[in-house]
């Protein structure tokens, strides 16, 4: 279930004391655009939060691109054929560097399938595999991507929902109020601005560490 965007004003008005006359203090528009912006920095911190998996139709090379709304790869998993739907061999990844030394001219390897991929992290969005792919193949990928955008009209009109998991309106609401808080007027206030900040990075952090002590990879030989 998503977060009723709504919802999220509701608390912000609460904390805030801007909810008689509604928006007084703070215009919607400016809550809409913290929102917004909000949903995409839980993203950033915890990328499971908007993970999508996809076929992915590869173009000719080893260079590869993930879709144009995503914002970083976090796995290639398998070949899925031409038409994205004919599960294949399995990808797994392999350093780069390593290609380069053992490898030189591994950028014009030609093969049937995809075997291994390389991911830089200063790059998110691109990736490399090998053996050059042939283009019009898919893979299968899980990458994670912003959610979608609204407006004051969809934050206000109590049904618009934000497509992030319900678990996430605490921190939502911890960053538009930093927001708020931080607004250079007569109701800023820098020390509860602080705080909401702080209890946004933590709930994010508690959550990622929550998520690796319970993996189901803690326990792979």
């Amino acid at each position: 279930m998503g977060i009723i965007a709504k919802d999220v004003v509701r608390r912000v008005q609460t904390v805030l004391h801007d909810s008689s006359p509604a928006y007084a203090r703070w215009p919607l528009a400016e809550l809409t655009d913290w929102i917004n912006d909000g949903a995409a920095e839980v993203v950033i911190r915890r990328p499971a939060a908007r993970a999508v998996t996809a076929s992915l139709v590869l173009v000719a090379g080893t260079r590869q691109d993930i879709p144009a709304n995503g914002l970083e790869l976090m796995d290639v998993i398998r070949n899925m054929g031409s038409d994205g739907q004919t599960p294949g061999r399995p990808i797994r990844l392999i350093n780069r560097f390593m290609l380069d030394e053992q490898l030189p001219d591994w950028h014009s390897a030609a093969g049937a399938v995809t075997k291994h991929f390389a991911f830089d992290e200063r790059d998110p969005t691109q990736f490399w595999v090998f053996p050059q792919a042939v283009a019009g193949n898919q893979v299968e990928i899980r990458y994670s991507e912003s959610p979608p955008v609204l407006t004051p009209a969809q934050v206000d009109d109590g049904a618009t929902e934000i497509d992030l998991d319900r678990a996430y309106i605490g921190p939502l609401t911890s960053y538009v109020i930093w927001r708020a808080m931080s607004k250079d007027s007569e109701y800023g206030n820098g020390a509860i601005a602080t705080q909401h900040f702080t209890m946004f990075n933590e709930a994010l952090a508690t959550r990622n560490a929550v998520t690796s002590a319970v993996s189901p990879n803690e326990g792979a030989g």
